[in-house]
């Protein structure tokens, strides 16, 4: 089998490492041959910096495919996403979805994934779905029967298929995390809500539901606290009968009503020092200490405590936003007005109007109002990754401006 020179120098070391050394040397004209005997020892592989992975399908015993790429919303990165070998510019993935064999699947911040068909995946027992910021529909996801464990987080989810049948495959598995996003494409009422969270009491399902946090990555949320807070915000949101108003009046609700959600400063402090405490004791963070640590980011807990920091303010918004039908997304980023260190330190909201995404922040100053600005009018303030210059250029049809990206189904 021949391969173009970036894939067999890829694979040359994936089978070194399986102590396979091949004859040929690097300038041989034979160097992109490899044998279907070599091939088939292949089992797993970590992908990270290639452009196309049609190769995968000359693997037949493949079970394990990681596809990672370093986080894109870091505002330190320099330079572009295409052509670095920090991050993977895959130009399609239809042959991720017919890998019929594979047990595992991670694909962990990429740009540029936008859909993901498991019809052919029936074999999955792992899925990891991390920090995709377009990955907005997972097709065919109730025709898989062996998941053990699921954890998926920061993918703006706008259509999950079979939903229902998902969460009864996956009653037995070990961990079963979805992003919330999930929930609320699915949940669109509070006779919705109920009947979900009667299943769960039934023993019918087990799943948490998960929100991007800049602390340990995620937090989870238990079906009845998220039922809970989906009721009473639907309720209050009816009450206020502004479901019929125009999306600007919307907008301006959920804004100041958060607003109006005590900025946890004093909390914060409390949760550094029992950081450094823990990490003194233990040398990391055990993992029975992230959900106390990482509760200021949740929105369940914001809206219990009437409290929390930037990111569960904005999380708690996304949720009303999205009951209200607006799209929004949650935005990490540096805040120069609070340390001049650049390091993401903050979360914005960002919210798409008539077709265009504008940034809100309802936390550093509540005596500023920073309400629909552009990418433009924003970065007086913050410093952005460059996915979001990318995502406020992006064009009707899926392309972006002045990116070598490339349009993707």
């Amino acid at each position: 089998m021949k391969f173009e020179f970036d894939v067999a120098l890829f694979l040359d070391n994936e089978l070194k490492k399986l102590g396979v050394y091949r004859e040929e040397t690097i300038t041989s004209d034979n160097f992109v041959i490899f044998n279907n005997e070599d091939l088939q020892k292949i089992t797993e592989l970590t992908i990270t910096g290639l452009e196309n992975i049609d190769f995968l399908k000359f693997l037949p015993n493949l079970k394990k495919l990681r596809l990672l790429s370093k986080d894109y919303s870091l505002v330190t990165e320099d330079g572009s996403y295409f052509d670095n070998p920090l991050f993977n510019n895959i130009s399609s993935y239809n042959v991720v979805e017919n890998l019929t064999q594979l047990e595992e699947l991670e694909i962990i911040n990429d740009i540029n994934i936008r859909e993901l068909d498991f019809k052919n995946l029936t074999n999955l027992k792992k899925i990891k779905l991390f920090n995709n910021p377009n990955l907005s529909r997972l097709i065919n996801m109730g025709n898989m029967h062996y998941l053990k464990s699921v954890v998926m987080y920061g993918n703006p989810i706008k259509e999950f298929q079979n939903f229902e049948e998902y969460l009864a495959n996956t009653l037995d598995a070990e961990t079963n995390i979805v992003d919330i996003d999930a929930y609320l494409v699915n949940v669109k009422s509070v006779s919705d809500a109920n009947k979900l969270y009667e299943k769960s009491i039934s023993g019918q399902i087990n799943v948490q539901f998960a929100e991007k946090s800049g602390l340990f990555h995620y937090t989870t949320t238990y079906l009845s606290n998220l039922t809970e807070l989906y009721i009473k915000l639907y309720r209050k949101l009816v009450r206020s009968k502004i479901f019929d108003k125009p999306v600007t009046d919307r907008i301006e609700y959920v804004y100041e009503y958060g607003l109006k959600i005590k900025f946890a400063e004093k909390e914060l402090k409390e949760r550094q020092d029992l950081y450094d405490e823990i990490l003194n004791k233990y040398n990391e963070i055990p993992d029975f200490y992230r959900k106390r640590l990482s509760f200021l980011h949740n929105s369940y807990s914001t809206f219990h405590f009437n409290y929390g920091n930037c990111e569960g303010i904005v999380n708690l918004m996304h949720i009303m936003l999205s009951i209200l039908g607006i799209e929004s997304e949650n935005v990490h980023c540096h805040d120069r007005r609070y340390n001049y260190l650049i390091a993401n330190n903050h979360a914005l909201l960002r919210i798409k109007t008539d077709g265009e995404w504008l940034y809100y922040d309802a936390v550093y100053n509540r005596n500023i109002r920073i309400y629909g600005q552009t990418y433009e009018q924003i970065t007086d303030y913050f410093d952005m990754s460059k996915f979001e210059k990318q995502k406020v250029d992006e064009k009707h049809n899926g392309q972006y401006n002045g990116t070598n990206t490339r349009k993707h189904r």
